[in-house]
């Protein structure tokens, strides 16, 4: 008689233990320049995203969104960018889920301004560009292609 109570209990136990986490992956493109880029999202071998992204001015932009059941434990996150331009990039990134994860998969690129913008930029700041010049190397060069994983613990809270 005693035996049952203990055997309730161990299966009690044993069904309230989480043997899987939720991945929530959120893929987007962040380029006005490169407005199309394929996007391919690997966890461990597994495909779970292979598509175009599309440019969307909204941030933050929940256009393609995925959720996978993943086992508990140490998964490879592999992303693959191929843009306009044939160029390919890739990024892995090695995530623990022990509990439910929040994963922002981001594409970004910022073509380098042509003359007429870069003048237009430098009557409008020439004020500022009198005190400090080095943030327009930045500007001058563009912003390389680049991916960007970014993993969160909490669900993110939108306002």
């Amino acid at each position: 008689m005693k035996r049952i109570p203990v055997v309730l209990i161990l299966i009690a136990i044993m069904c309230g233990c989480k043997k899987t986490s939720e991945g929530y992956f959120n893929i987007s493109n962040g380029s006005m320049h490169n407005t199309e880029v394929k996007l391919t999202v690997l966890v461990d071998s597994d495909t779970i995203f292979n598509q175009i992204a599309n440019y969307t001015d909204i941030a933050p932009d929940l256009q393609y969104i995925e959720n996978v059941s993943l086992s508990n434990g140490t998964h490879v996150v592999k992303v693959i960018a191929a843009a306009e331009n044939e160029e390919y990039f890739t990024k892995t990134d090695t995530i623990n889920f022990d509990g439910d994860k929040w994963v922002f998969i981001s594409y970004q690129y910022e073509a380098p301004p042509d003359s007429a913008e870069r003048e237009a930029f430098r009557r409008a700041n020439k004020d500022m560009l009198l005190v400090d010049s080095t943030f327009m190397n930045d500007i001058r060069k563009g912003r390389k292609a680049e991916l960007i994983i970014h993993t969160m613990h909490q669900e993110p809270v939108h306002h």
